[in-house]
């Protein structure tokens, strides 16, 4: 799964002085979970459910920005399988 390594690619990569992580890495990985979990696999659900819960505790980020990236996430994803699973079977 292509997204799923994108994500776990920008929480590893980081300089090797850092502690942690930034949060515009943790914004986009977490976006990336929460889009393929819709588009493609429910079970990715817990999977990025784990890491948001992990970004919480260790204070990577905070619980509006999680809030607000899961909410354009899920919002993001739900028109992409709106347009893949309508627009595209009435053409096909």
């Amino acid at each position: 799964y292509l997204p799923v390594t994108l994500a776990y690619a920008k929480i590893l990569d980081r300089q090797p002085n850092a502690l942690r992580p930034s949060p515009a890495k943790v914004r986009s990985a977490l976006t990336l979970l929460i889009f393929s979990s819709v588009v493609f696999r429910a079970e990715l659900g817990l999977l990025a459910g784990a890491l948001a819960f992990q970004a919480l505790l260790a204070s990577w980020i905070g619980l509006r920005e999680l809030i607000s990236s899961g909410l354009i996430a899920g919002a993001g994803s739900i028109c992409t399988s709106y347009v893949l699973i309508f627009c595209v079977s009435i053409d096909a």
